[in-house]
């Protein structure tokens, strides 16, 4: 026998219960407002508008089309279609946040869907839109890997002045970032002009063009390079994913060995700033993957080509998804090879096996099978003083990407200052904010 479907009934509730489910105790609230402000929850802030049946895979993406495709990576635009009936239907402008990315993008105009990962999320009647937006970048969202992350809005509160308060703050804040961004854009070209030289300059350097005269000089051809394989004279290795969950997972702690994951390698340096660590007695049971002085460390998940060596005088670990390269002998050196890892040469080698996931990546064996063609040692050497030479402005330009941070902390700084209401823009005259809250729920 068939059963029978229980139909639920949906709970109205009144007034004062959608008031108090909207507005966040005093004792829940992180920091003072102006007193014309209220706290009020996320969830309260918005509609979830997603579509489970309007969705387009990334395989199914087109380079150019009639449609933009948003999805949750970083670029506001994943690609296009020209699938009209699978444009969002609903009023815009809405704000796209990526459920595995924590990315938050605000979109004005017509556009579909990707799949998997993102939230459609309409704004109230009580919030404006840009308002909420730059609410949602001012909530620190703690990172969660590729979990889903939106089962966490419910913790989530953001500060709810008058509705003429929020169009001021949004142009506040629009008026400074447009500033700051302008700012970025320049140092962002000094870099890009940089960093193209330092290709071209690479390049020369790895199809011999740079020592031609050396070679001249030294009476040697261009024989005397070597095709290798990277495996064949380095050791390549990770931490094993049952190290990890034998050895690691139930041990880390606030201090002890610091554990080198992707974040920590960034435009060839290594940044040390470490969330995890372990007891020095569990990183010695585990030598294959212990750092030593002078390995090259590279992402295989994340920031594929991302290179640096490891240089620090302290003990450290392998963290997930951090490859460790070794010299197995003399054949190379560490200087040499961090260069041709750096080159378009290098970066082919690494990204020709890369998968195509949410996440680029590449295997281990990927690494080792990498070629390069290795000269003798004492044109290795030649080609590294070359290179030290002429990339020698190499650490004002790092001195650069210092400065694209600090302004990207500055925007951050703004946004906390907006939503604390010290923009110098709150008016009291434009009544409270509860008042609206009020009227918005009686209708």
């Amino acid at each position: 026998m068939a059963k029978r479907k229980m139909k639920v009934k949906r709970q109205v509730l009144t007034e004062d219960e959608l008031l108090a489910q909207a507005l966040v105790p005093e004792d829940e609230q992180p920091y003072k407002v102006p007193e014309n402000w209220v706290w009020v929850r996320l969830l309260s802030g918005f509609n979830n508008v997603t579509s489970s049946f309007k969705k387009i895979q990334q395989k199914d993406y087109l380079g150019e089309g009639q449609f933009a495709v948003v999805d949750q990576g970083k670029e506001l635009i994943g690609g296009y279609t020209n699938e009209e009936e699978l444009l969002y239907g609903g009023k815009l402008p809405i704000i796209v946040f990526g459920d595995h990315t924590r990315i938050i993008k605000y979109i004005d105009f017509p556009f579909a869907q990707g799949a998997d990962g993102v939230k459609l999320l309409h704004p109230n009647t009580f919030v404006n839109s840009k308002f909420f937006y730059y609410s949602m970048q001012n909530i620190d969202i703690p990172d969660l890997g590729y979990r889903r992350h939106f089962p966490l809005f419910p913790h989530f509160k953001f500060p709810l002045p008058p509705i003429t308060e929020q169009q001021r703050i949004v142009e506040c804040i629009e008026r400074l970032f447009e500033k700051l961004d302008r700012a970025k854009e320049l140092v962002q070209i000094a870099i890009d002009s940089f960093e193209t030289r330092k290709l071209a300059i690479l390049h020369k350097a790895f199809t011999g063009e740079l020592t031609a005269k050396w070679r001249k000089k030294n009476g040697v051809g261009m024989e005397s390079w070597e095709e290798k394989k990277l495996g064949d004279f380095c050791f390549v290795t990770k931490l094993a994913g049952f190290e990890y969950t034998k050895n690691i997972a139930p041990n880390l702690s606030d201090t002890g060995i610091p554990l080198f994951k992707g974040k920590n390698i960034q435009s060839g340096e290594l940044v040390l700033e470490f969330e995890s660590f372990i007891p020095k007695d569990i990183s010695d049971e585990l030598p294959r993957s212990k750092l030593t002085k002078k390995c090259l460390l590279t992402p295989y998940v994340g920031a594929i080509g991302n290179i640096a060596i490891f240089n620090a005088e302290f003990e450290a670990h392998l963290g997930s998804n951090v490859g460790k390269i070794e010299l197995l002998n003399n054949l190379s050196t560490e200087e040499f090879l961090l260069y041709f890892l750096q080159s378009n040469f290098g970066y082919t080698e690494l990204t020709r096996q890369k998968k195509a996931t949410a996440q680029e990546s590449i295997s281990i064996q990927a690494i080792r099978e990498c070629n390069i063609k290795i000269p003798s040692f004492s044109e290795q050497q030649e080609i590294i003083r070359i290179l030290d030479s002429l990339l020698e402005k190499e650490q004002q330009v790092r001195e650069l990407c210092v400065v694209i941070e600090k302004i990207d902390m500055m925007k951050k700084v703004i946004l906390a200052r907006a939503f604390r209401g010290e923009l110098g823009t709150n008016k009291p005259k434009d009544g409270r904010a509860l008042e609206v809250l009020e009227k918005i729920l009686e209708g």
